[in-house]
C-alpha cells in the first residue's frame, strides 16, 4: 500500500523489524495464492532485501544483536511445519521396546566407552522422568546462556554413595513462561538396568564433569540435539526399531503411557510430566491389558450404584450456604 501510494501523499514506510515479517507472513499463509511455506519464505525475503537495498537494518535481524531473529526463524519453521504436515505420527516407546534399546545400549555394539554410559544414563532419565529432549540437551543462545540439564542440577540423596533417589532442578522449558524453574523428584526403581538413579550415578562415578558441564556428552564433548538424535537413530536402527515412528520424544510420552499402564494415577503422571492438564493423554496409548480390564469391570460391575447429579454444582445451587434470617 506504501509502495504504492500516490506521490505526494506523505505515506512512507515505517521502520520494519522482525514482528511485522512475523505478521506479515501469518497473513500470506491465510490467503488462498499462497500454499506453500517457500512462496511464503520468498516474500519475505523480498521484504528484507527491499530494506537493505534501501539503506535501511534488515527486518530479519534482532535489533539488539543484529543477528537473525530467532523469533523469525521459530515462526518460519512453525508455517512449514504446517504446510508440510506430519506424514507419520510419532508412537510412544513400549516398555518392550525400551528394554531392547537399553539392551543394545549396554551390549557396546552401537556406542562403547564413555558414549554408551553417557547415552544409557539419557535414555533411561528421558523415559522414566518423561523429559523433553530441549531439557536433557544442551544449546547456546545469544546471550551466552547454556540451555539443558547441568551437572549442578544433579542431587542425590541422602547421598551419591547410597542413593534413594535424586532431585532433578529443570531451569528452563517449553511450557515454564516465566522461567521459575522445576525440581523433579526420582526415586530409585531398584532395576538393574532400567533405573535412571543408578544410571545417573554411574555416569557421575565413571565420567566426572565439573558442576556447570551439560549433564551428559554424547558423542565429541557435545550433548547437543543433534548428537544425541543421530546416536539415536544408529541404535533404533541396530533394534530393527522404525525410525520414522520412534522418535526422541517417544521416550517422553512412551513413559507416560508405561506409568498409566501399570496403574499409575494420571495426577502423579501429569505431575512428574509437568502437564498443567491431562492434554498428555492425546499421544499416550492404551494397553491390551487396560482395554481387557475395562471390559471386564464394566461387565461385572456393581448394577446398583447410581451417577451422582453435579447440576446443582454447576449451576451455584448453593441454598446451605445462603445466610438465613
Amino acid at each position: 500500500m506504501w509502495l504504492h501510494s500516490p506521490s505526494g501523499t506523505g505515506h512512507t514506510v515505517p521502520q520494519l523489524d522482525d514482528k511485522h515479517l512475523i505478521f506479515f507472513a501469518g497473513w500470506l499463509a491465510t490467503q488462498q495464492d499462497f500454499n506453500s511455506h517457500s512462496s511464503i519464505s520468498h516474500y519475505v525475503s523480498a521484504v528484507r532485501q527491499w530494506a537493505t537495498h534501501n539503506g535501511r537494518d534488515d527486518p530479519g535481524n534482532d535489533e539488539r544483536t543484529n543477528r537473525t531473529s530467532f523469533r523469525l526463524v521459530k515462526f518460519m519453521k512453525a508455517l512449514k511445519r504446517k504446510f508440510a504436515g506430519k506424514k507419520t505420527k510419532r508412537e510412544p516407546l513400549t516398555l518392550v521396546q525400551f528394554d531392547t534399546i537399553i539392551r543394545m545400549i549396554d551390549s557396546g555394539l552401537v556406542v562403547d566407552g564413555l558414549s554408551r554410559v553417557n547415552m544409557h544414563a539419557a535414555v533411561t532419565l528421558a523415559f522414566m522422568a518423561m523429559l523433553r529432549i530441549s531439557e536433557y540437551t544442551h544449546s547456546v543462545l545469544e546471550n551466552g546462556v547454556l540451555t539443558g540439564i547441568l551437572r549442578q542440577n544433579v542431587e542425590f540423596f541422602p547421598s551419591m554413595k547410597n542413593p534413594e533417589g535424586i532431585r532433578l532442578k529443570i531451569d528452563r522449558s517449553k511450557t515454564d513462561q516465566f522461567r521459575v524453574g522445576h525440581i523433579l523428584t526420582i526415586y530409585a526403581s531398584g532395576h538393574a538396568h532400567l533405573c535412571p538413579v543408578k544410571a545417573l550415578r554411574t555416569l557421575f562415578m565413571q565420567d566426572p564433569r565439573p558442576p556447570t558441564a551439560p549433564l551428559f556428552h554424547f558423542k565429541h564433548e557435545d550433548a547437543s540435539r543433534y548428537a544425541f538424535t543421530s546416536t539415536f537413530d544408529k541404535i533404533l536402527t541396530a533394534c530393527k526399531l522404525p525410525k520414522e515412528k520412534v522418535k526422541p520424544h517417544s521416550l517422553r510420552s512412551g513413559g507416560a503411557s508405561a506409568y498409566l499402564q501399570t496403574g499409575t494415577d494420571p495426577y502423579i503422571v501429569a505431575k512428574m510430566g509437568r502437564w498443567a492438564s491431562f492434554c498428555f493423554t492425546m499421544y499416550t496409548w492404551a494397553s491390551d491389558d487396560h482395554l481387557r480390564s475395562a471390559s471386564k469391570t464394566l461387565a461385572f460391575g456393581n448394577r446398583e450404584s447410581r451417577p451422582v447429579n453435579l447440576e446443582p454444582l454447576r449451576t451455584g445451587a448453593y441454598d446451605m450456604l445462603a445466610p438465613r434470617d
